[in-house]
């Protein structure tokens, strides 16, 4: 494996002690345990925080003896410089560093961050640093996460002395009484409030358009869990007695106040309220989505039939759930007005995930979205609007001002699996992204000496300008082809394939017989004179792909959008043309109506990889909810 006079470590000190001379590893900093400070410079030495006067060390909790060099808390540091030296010792990262200095969007079009504006503001300002194409700007996550996918905050209990003041009317005599109560109160959301921001003490925070970006994946995940809970009555539903009784104190919305009727009150039917055969439907849908592999992760597992709940999906589930199933999942359940308001917030959301954004749409998606949130408050109560409800009339802007939001996700589930010991998970995420980092440093080297390759996705789906370069999406498996089928396999990639035009105006009438290839025009695998793709045509059929055909008017109908196709259709009269060319074919998933339909609403995912052929109609083929804002 390695090349010639090269062995490796013994040990994985030796190891370690290697890549301190790449400068590969992080400091461990010693921290007080309210953050007042870092043991650093001249207060390495101490044993007390300067500030609140904390221990620096752990303290048993039995014999309250203090265990001297064991730190109550520890930041790992990994440098930046040395980090950024690796990576430009590498010719290809190097490259793609300087990436933003030649390839800005030049048809007013966001692609990148280097196109928005808080980019040209930046340059404008400091056109020095613009000037040098290496310099780096860097994107920073102050947002903590829970690495154990559980809730584990620390709360306490807090007296709250309340001093209320009573007017008797009787002889002038007035009284105070106080009265106590205590109150669950979260302290780690008390010291958000008590701290400064640190980077406001940076020179050129204050120019920033954004200083803080929303996070838009959870901002979604939150809104889809609203909408699904509210909708199925589970979980963290916005629908119940209290929300009524919100509507009767506040006089509005009469029609849904609750009525009691001896000792039990009752709920009216709501514009958003479903059935118990419509929420089994809305299930059933959901249940039995099958999408592509590495899409999403197993949706079924979250969603219980029987008691018509969803519970346990995590971020990026509710990404694809709000973006292509629930509107799906919703045809033909709610009424016109709730369903259009759920539309356009889906559709909302999926024009501001998309990899290229029109600045024009995004100014006309900042009035939509408000007037879809009015559409909200009309059938949905007020309880419905959280905060993060509220957060969506600022996304639009902040693209804007940004760039496409995926180059701002802060998905950390990488992170989170990197974690071994419950007990210590900084460390384990230390040292796994450490580990990492070597494989991601060696394999830039070992690339050059030996056959070190990194591994192909599973599920890719891309374009190419060669059939020989085409690949299966998914998981291929082998058939045995008669002659005839083998045949018929050859003349499909013959006669779409631009390459073979010359040679089939001129033997257009021999074309039935696909041996002429070899045998009249000459064209054998060792020819020097003709290109590698004819030469591979002529020796036999390649890259070619079997397909199931619709036909259109009763095989295939739009409703509402939405591309359906009838998939129960004899295919008899296409036995003769059976198959396209790899490099034809898209990848989508099917969404069944209900179990007694034949008929399956055609989805399909995005593509993992940008590609400017498919930018013109990414909005009429994969997006068909994007209609909606226009």
């Amino acid at each position: 494996m390695l090349p010639e006079d090269n062995v490796l470590h013994t040990s994985l000190y030796k190891v370690k002690k290697f890549l301190k001379s790449f400068d590969i590893g992080y400091e461990k900093i010693h921290v007080g345990v309210n953050d007042c400070c870092l043991f650093i410079k001249e207060l390495k030495k101490l044993d007390k925080c300067a500030k609140c006067k904390a221990s620096r060390w752990k303290i048993n909790q039995h014999t309250s003896e203090i265990k001297k060099c064991v730190p109550r808390k520890v930041l790992r540091y990994f440098p930046i410089i040395p980090w950024l030296k690796r990576m430009f010792r590498s010719e290809e990262m190097a490259r793609n560093l300087r990436w933003h200095s030649s390839n800005q969007s030049s048809d007013g079009k966001l692609k990148h961050p280097v196109d928005s504006v808080t980019w040209k503001q930046m340059n404008d300002k400091y056109p020095t640093f613009a000037a040098e194409e290496r310099n780096i700007r860097l994107g920073l996550s102050t947002d903590g996460f829970n690495p154990f996918n559980m809730q584990s905050k620390a709360r306490t209990k807090r007296k709250r002395t309340v001093s209320v003041e009573e007017d008797c009317h009787i002889g002038d005599v007035s009284s105070e009484s106080e009265a106590e109560e205590e109150d669950e109160v979260d302290e780690e959301e008390l010291s958000r409030w008590k701290k400064r921001l640190i980077f406001f003490q940076l020179p050129y925070w204050e120019e920033l358009p954004v200083r803080h970006n929303l996070d838009v994946m959870h901002m979604e995940r939150n809104v889809a869990k609203s909408i699904v809970s509210t909708l199925l009555h589970c979980g963290n539903s916005k629908d119940g007695l209290n929300t009524r009784k919100d509507l009767e104190h506040l006089g509005i919305r009469k029609d849904l106040h609750p009525r009691a009727k001896g000792k039990r009150t009752y709920l009216l039917v709501a514009p958003w309220s479903l059935s118990k055969s419509e929420k089994k439907v809305l299930c059933k849908r959901l249940f039995d989505f099958k999408g592509p592999d590495g899409y999403c992760s197993n949706i079924s597992r979250g969603v219980s039939v029987e008691e018509c709940k969803v519970s346990g999906l995590k971020s990026h589930d509710y990404h694809v759930l709000m973006q292509q199933l629930l509107p799906v999942a919703v045809k033909g359940l709610l009424p016109k007005g709730p369903r259009l308001a759920l539309l356009r917030m889906c559709a909302f959301f999926n024009r501001l995930c998309q990899r290229v954004m029109d600045i024009e749409q995004i100014s006309k998606m900042e009035e939509k979205v408000v007037e879809t949130l009015c559409m909200f408050e009309s059938f949905f109560p007020p309880s419905f609007f959280d905060i993060m409800v509220h957060l969506t009339v600022h996304l639009g802007r902040e693209a804007r001002l940004c760039g496409p939001v995926h180059f701002r996700w802060m998905h950390m589930k990488i992170l989170k699996d990197y974690v071994r010991n419950p007990a210590r998970p900084e460390g384990c995420i230390a040292e796994s992204y450490l580990a990492e980092e070597c494989m991601r440093f060696c394999s830039e080297f070992l690339k050059k000496t030996t056959n070190v390759e990194d591994k192909l996705d599973r599920d890719t789906d891309y374009e190419s300008q060669s059939i020989l370069e085409e690949h299966p999406i998914s998981a291929p498996r082998s058939i045995n082809l008669s002659d005839m089928e083998k045949k018929m396999a050859h003349l499909a990639v013959l006669q779409n394939t631009s390459v073979v035009d010359p040679y089939v105006d001129f033997y257009k009438r021999q074309m039935q017989d696909v041996d002429v290839m070899q045998h009249i025009c000459g064209i054998h695998m060792d020819a020097e004179t003709h290109e590698e793709t004819l030469k591979w045509l002529a020796y036999g059929p390649c890259s070619s792909a079997r397909c199931q055909w619709a036909v259109r008017g009763n095989g295939v109908k739009v409703e509402d959008e939405y591309t359906l196709v009838n998939l129960n259709q004899c295919q008899v009269s296409f036995n003769r043309d059976p198959y396209i060319l790899a490099s034809q074919e898209k990848q989508v998933f099917y969404s069944r109506e209900d179990d007694t339909s034949s008929w399956y609403i055609v989805l399909r995912g995005p593509s993992r990889r940008y590609n400017e052929a498919e930018e013109e109609d990414v909005n009429t083929d994969i997006r068909p909810l994007t209609w909606m804002l226009i």
